[in-house]
């Protein structure tokens, strides 16, 4: 559902999506939700 995968616009928009978050700038991490393979 997120299309912007960018440091803390993704952690923002996951947020606001009810998703987990572990880290702001996580977007890399395979521990991160929704995280791009």
């Amino acid at each position: 559902m997120v299309g912007l995968e960018t440091g803390d616009d993704a952690a923002v928009l996951r947020a606001r999506d009810g998703t987990v978050i572990i880290s702001t700038a996580d977007t890399s991490s395979p521990a991160s939700p929704g995280s791009p393979p």
